[in-house]
């Protein structure tokens, strides 16, 4: 097998609480987005409080 490096993209993520559990079970590199600029902002604060 080849060792590659997976990235996911998490389309319709919402706030982001699965992405950050899949990025922290598997951690891969996860971009993520959303339709709804609310979410992607509470997702960012989220983010970056950590």
């Amino acid at each position: 097998m080849l060792n590659q490096k997976i990235k996911i993209l998490d389309i319709s993520c919402g706030t982001g609480h699965g992405t950050f559990m899949l990025s922290d079970i598997l951690g891969v590199e996860i971009t993520a987005i959303d339709i709804s600029k609310e979410s992607i902002i509470y997702a960012e604060q989220k983010l970056w409080s950590i």
